[in-house]
């Protein structure tokens, strides 16, 4: 360990921000293969999500948060950077909430393909889902900038919209024959990423004005989202109904919770990468390190409010920011260890998320569907190893993509 902390010191810890990227990556890998085992009949439970009437958590439960806490990593670094190129802030404001817009769209339509009424809608859900993720290709798409082909560009973006238009007028869901239009509901995977961004955002461009008192008022601002998720636990924040029964949000639930873990993140980015008082990279380690500790013993104190990832329990978060706190550490150390080239396979992902996690559910899964393709043949260990073989085959199309241009930025 010493030696490690000695190359780093040595070198410019700075340069080490690959290991953001590696611990995006390996998140991604994970929450691909713990989704298609979730299909599987008879996993061991510890493979799963725990069921939301039992007072536990998995290393699955650990997933989502952790990829939250890396979109909280990366915001202190893209927004200095942009300040410092002395970009306008109207512009910066722009640009947070256009993705945070795009996220929640994307998040919203998602989450309703599962609910889809075929006989209504007037197409099957592989097929919905197969032009949903065509849309979102051609307008989200990280197309290279060429003045003779920016009108190829905008009329993909005009094909997008169109095709995201298209789909939401034709769009009937619903259960047990009780048909409605699209909603928000729970926002979808996406949706909380999009509020965790818009308001981790937020509170670091308010909290950048108090300067070297900063990360406190991170801390701060920490302790008053998980507040808001305890006043929600104990039944006093009620949901807010924007239109009723269609667009509704729980500040609690959607907001604070998801936020938590994002600002969490921003503080450990700027404790590690930020200019700081802590000077030794063994310093900021041992402060990051620290902060998991203070983390982990909150979520103790409130564990009276149970353990609960579909009811994002404050204790579930704090016990899966201090793991992440813990995780990053480990492969922040690692990556200065081992050459770049063992990582490349995982930065392929890593560098790609979005495409990485909407491919499955949106492309291959409704190609395969449409193919006859079912579920994996043979027992339990089989179809666990085919699952491997999946999120491995994913893994390299997203880096062939990758390398091709395809690059999906929400």
């Amino acid at each position: 360990m010493s030696t490690i902390i000695q190359a780093a010191e040595r070198s410019s810890y700075g340069k080490h921000i690959n290991s953001i990227d590696i611990f995006r990556g390996l998140t991604i890998f994970i929450m691909i293969f713990v989704n298609d085992v979730a299909r599987i009949d008879r996993v061991p439970w510890w493979m799963k999500h725990m069921p939301g009437n039992v007072n536990g958590m998995t290393f699955v439960d650990v997933v989502f948060p952790a990829f939250l806490f890396i979109v909280g990593m990366v915001i202190p670094i893209v927004i200095d950077k942009r300040l410092a190129g002395e970009l306008p802030r109207i512009v910066i404001w722009n640009r947070i909430l256009t993705r945070s817009f795009s996220l929640l769209i994307v998040g919203v339509y998602m989450m309703n393909a599962s609910a889809i009424q075929p006989a209504a809608t007037g197409m099957s859900s592989n097929v919905w889902k197969l032009l949903l993720f065509s849309g979102v290709m051609l307008l989200w798409n990280q197309y290279p900038r060429s003045r003779d082909k920016a009108w190829l560009i905008t009329l993909s973006h005009l094909a997008g919209i169109g095709i995201l238009v298209f789909l939401a007028v034709i769009y009937r869901g619903g259960v047990d024959g009780n048909i409605v239009w699209l909603r928000t509901a729970w926002w979808g995977i996406l949706g909380l990423i999009g509020w965790a961004y818009l308001f981790t955002c937020t509170v670091y461009l308010l909290c950048k004005r108090l300067k070297e008192k900063q990360v406190l008022a991170m801390i701060g601002m920490l302790g008053l989202f998980i507040l808001i998720k305890v006043y929600e636990q104990r039944g006093m924040i009620p949901r807010l109904d924007i239109i009723p029964g269609a667009v509704y949000i729980y500040l609690g639930r959607h907001i604070a919770a998801p936020a938590t873990v994002s600002i969490a993140g921003a503080i450990v980015s700027m404790i590690m990468f930020g200019k700081s008082s802590i000077g030794s990279i063994k310093n900021r380690i041992s402060a990051v390190l620290l902060f998991a500790v203070g983390l982990f013993t909150v979520g103790i104190f409130l564990q009276p409010y149970g353990i609960s990832k579909t009811d994002s329990t404050p204790t579930w978060l704090l016990y899966s920011t201090a793991i992440c706190c813990a995780i990053f550490v480990l492969l922040f150390l690692l990556e200065i260890k081992m050459p770049a080239r063992n990582w490349k396979l995982i930065l392929s992902v890593g560098k790609n998320p979005m495409l990485a996690y909407i491919l499955p559910p949106l492309c291959i899964q409704p190609l395969f569907a449409m193919l006859g393709i079912g579920s994996y043949p043979g027992g339990v260990l089989t179809g666990i190893f085919m699952s491997f073989v999946f999120t491995m085959a994913v893994t390299f199309l997203t880096g062939l993509l990758y390398e091709r241009g395809v690059s999906l930025r929400l």
